[in-house]
């Protein structure tokens, strides 16, 4: 766990939260012929951050609780179950 969580924070997708955001601002102030290539731009970036996102939280989250030997009540506690 500890060596998790600080690999997987460089992989976080900048660019494309960049992106999206700026494309949310162009739509604010932009109702020309644009409009369409842009809503189509921002959509597709705003897709690709949710799903790389999504996929760096699973595969953190799904291998520590496969691999978890012992319950968080024990190791907080020093309980047995």
């Amino acid at each position: 766990m500890i060596f998790a969580i600080p690999s997987v924070i460089p992989l976080i997708p900048g660019v494309f939260a960049y992106r999206t955001m700026l494309g949310l601002i162009k739509l604010t102030g932009n109702i020309g012929a644009d409009y369409n290539q842009i809503l189509s731009e921002t959509v597709n970036n705003g897709a690709k951050t949710l799903f790389i996102i999504m996929s760096l939280s699973l595969g953190v989250a799904i291998p520590m609780h496969v691999m978890r030997k012992e319950s968080v009540k024990k190791i907080r506690f020093g309980k047995k179950l």
